[in-house]
């Protein structure tokens, strides 16, 4: 055995030392940066919304059925219905953590994924801002971006200032969910339309629960400031182009106010042209998920759209 000398032998073990301390260091740099981009699927579209605001889209590997409403996230997998997620197809995609509302499940699927050490968050469907901020602070705590989430909780409280300081001569409403055929289905108390005509400071005149099939007569009966109608899959082209023609209705009022019934093509413009009460369309996948980030830019849109329509009836 060859004789190595003291001296030396330090110096190796002192390399050896370094070589292994940096080895180890490298280890816990890959661990710590493995930690810091989790692997996310999100199971909500209001969910999908606070990932992309607090800077998180680009760890999201996969989106629920709503979600796919999100132009940023087309290319992702879709792991389907928030309420039948697959324990199987949840598992192929290495994910780390499930977000989604609470109405996410079932619960045995849910506990599969507990038990394989995936992180599954749940959150209430945002009724108001209050909601939808504490939501934001959930996920923003859960992935240690504190600043990240007052940064976005703060810009929603800006618009809802600006909300509140828009002023319009409309205190009720009505919400009716267009399906595209001649009647609405009209929004109730605890519902998402209910939600946003909240958020508009305005009071809703159906004082009955959930969604119920109405009629023109039905309106014409209850005389509503504002009517707001949400459209399913329709572009945003066409409801400005809807929305011109609701605010071309309330200059013409007093001609229309003579046509017949049979002459509107839709629920809302029938009510917009005959009865001469305003009726702005808005984009139905900003409720989806209830008072939404989004939801907040629809509010702010339609406040002052509907300024609009007052200055140009005076």
């Amino acid at each position: 055995m060859r004789f190595i000398p003291d001296a030396k032998r330090s110096g190796i073990n002192i390399v050896l030392g370094a070589g292994l301390a940096l080895a180890l260091f490298i280890m816990h740099s890959l661990a710590y940066a493995q930690t810091n981009a989790p692997r996310i699927i999100s199971a909500d579209l209001g969910t999908t919304q606070i990932l992309r605001a607090l800077g998180l889209a680009e760890h999201v590997v996969a989106i629920d059925l709503t979600s796919s409403r999100e132009e940023a996230f087309h290319h992702l997998p879709n792991i389907g219905y928030h309420r039948q997620l697959s324990p199987e197809g949840l598992l192929s995609l290495n994910a780390d953590v499930l977000i989604g509302s609470s109405l996410m499940g079932p619960e045995r699927t849910l506990d599969v994924l507990r038990e394989t050490h995936v992180k599954v968050i749940q959150q209430e469907t945002p009724e108001n801002l209050s909601m939808l901020t504490n939501n934001i602070f959930q996920i923003a705590k859960a992935f240690h971006l504190k600043d990240e989430g007052l940064s976005v909780a703060e810009k929603l409280v800006e618009k809802d200032t600006r909300l509140s300081a828009m002023t319009v001569k409309h205190s009720t409403a009505v919400f009716l969910l267009d399906m595209g055929g001649a009647n609405g289905s009209m929004a109730g108390m605890g519902t998402s339309g209910d939600a946003f005509i909240k958020l508009l400071g305005m009071t809703n005149l159906a004082q009955f629960n959930a969604y119920r099939e109405t009629s023109a007569e039905t309106l014409l009966a209850m005389q509503p400031d504002l009517i707001i109608t949400a459209s399913r899959n329709i572009s945003s082209d066409q409801r400005d182009q809807r929305n011109q023609r609701n605010q071309s209705h309330q200059r013409n009022q007093s001609h229309q106010r003579n046509q017949s019934l049979q002459h509107d093509q839709s629920l809302q413009r029938k009510v917009g042209s005959v009865y001469g009460i305003p009726a702005i369309n808005i984009d139905a996948s900003s409720l989806v998920a209830g008072i939404s980030v989004a939801a907040i830019d629809e509010a702010l849109r339609v406040k002052a759209l509907l300024s609009n329509v007052i200055a140009e009836a005076h």
